[in-house]
């Protein structure tokens, strides 16, 4: 069981599974998030990638140090960057948090306090295709909820909006990015990272 559960992580230094860990979740979704944008060739998402490079090679200012035989971060490709947020040189989860935010200014967030809670309507609105990934999986009924919660709240009456535990959310998004897990119609399959969520919170209690 701790076999597979490795084998869906890289070797050393990210090496550590503690899917029980919101932070080390939310770093491995920045940090996938990264890779996918760096390593997309096409034209469409050119712009988005050159942010992106730029902004690791400022996070890594400095690297080389006095070395005569090291790459400068600026003279680094696609893949190169890439090993070295994984491999190499991973960034501190700070410096990660920075460099998505620089590459997609909004998409970052802190950790969740232990029982904090998010309005499922700011849940319809989450960033990066999640916000109908939530959609989908609450369903129909819940839109409709929300929906006329809403309504209600611009007429004047007092409503108290839908609510979730706002780790949970964090941790079924940040799991989906993570496993790449998607429903055949493109969308972020947060029923399978759930599933995921409840394998790994089983493998820690036996």
């Amino acid at each position: 069981q701790m076999a597979t559960c490795y084998s869906a992580i890289p070797s050393w230094p990210l090496e550590i599974y503690q899917p029980w860990n919101i932070e080390w979740s939310t770093y491995w979704m920045n940090l996938e998030r990264m890779a996918n944008i760096i390593m997309d060739t096409t034209d469409e998402q050119a712009e988005l990638r050159e942010r992106a490079l730029h902004a690791v090679q400022r996070a890594y200012e400095g690297y080389c140090g006095n070395s005569e035989h090291c790459h400068p971060p600026e003279e680094w490709q696609a893949a190169d960057t890439v090993r070295m947020l994984r491999f190499a040189a991973p960034l501190s989860v700070d410096q990660l948090r920075q460099v998505r935010e620089e590459t997609e200014p909004g998409t970052t967030e802190d950790v969740a306090k232990p029982g904090s809670t998010i309005a499922v309507r700011e849940m319809f609105l989450r960033p990066n295709g999640f916000g109908a990934a939530w959609r989908n999986f609450l369903g129909l009924a819940t839109v409709n909820e929300v929906a006329s919660e809403v309504r209600r709240s611009l007429f004047g009456e007092k409503v108290s909006f839908s609510a979730r535990d706002k780790t949970w959310v964090q941790q079924l998004e940040a799991r989906a990015m993570q496993y790449s897990l998607r429903t055949p119609d493109g969308h972020w399959d947060l029923g399978m990272a759930e599933e995921q969520l409840d394998k790994e919170k089983t493998l820690l209690t036996k």
